[in-house]
């Protein structure tokens, strides 16, 4: 297993757009009740025979702006992991990096970070494709999915794909904005 580090200087100028962000994330969040010094290691253009373990900060994922623009206010949850049985712990056991964010120590919001083998990522868009396309700038495809109350976003990019849960996610629409603070900060990282 390859062990990548991912880190990206934080962009500290984001007023207006966090403003914006924050009045949409308003809306989509309302139901849900140690930063390091980040920068970035693109993968190699071909993974290794096995799934890379994905080491990043969460404030990559979704960064301090991103979050406090949110209503009401989440925090990141250092301890978090996802629940057993779900995509998320899947793609965690093979080397997918979680991130939590809510209050106390529930996740109002998951995302979780893995670059799969090009054989297992090309059976996870198969498969997420059974879900409702959506359309999601700098992305080769995303799909939105709900059960048991909880909104899912599986998004596909280079060799990356990344699981976004929330229970705030009702509908494709209420997703994608979450979705695209993640995929937007990755790719300004580099990824």
């Amino acid at each position: 297993m390859v062990v990548r580090e991912v880190r990206v200087a934080t962009r500290r100028t984001r007023g207006l757009a966090a403003v914006a962000v924050g009045a949409v994330l308003a809306g989509i969040l309302s139901a849900c009740s140690g930063p390091l010094s980040p920068t970035f290691t693109p993968p190699a253009s071909e993974p290794s025979p096995t799934s890379e373990k994905v080491a990043l900060n969460c404030n990559l994922v979704l960064s301090d702006s991103d979050v406090a623009a949110m209503t009401p206010p989440l925090h990141p949850i250092p301890t978090f992991s996802p629940a057993a049985g779900t995509l998320a712990s899947r793609l965690v056991d093979h080397g997918g990096q979680p991130c939590g964010w809510g209050s106390d120590s529930v996740a109002s919001v998951q995302v979780v970070v893995a670059i799969p083998f090009a054989s297992e990522l090309r059976a996870a868009k198969a498969a997420a494709a059974s879900g409702q396309a959506i359309d999601l700038p700098q992305t080769d495809a995303a799909y939105f999915d709900a059960s048991e109350g909880i909104g899912q976003v599986q998004v596909f990019f280079g060799l990356y794909w990344i699981d976004v849960a929330s229970p705030a996610f009702t509908s494709p629409e209420a997703a994608e904005t979450i979705s695209a603070l993640v995929v937007r900060n990755l790719r300004g990282a580099g990824g």
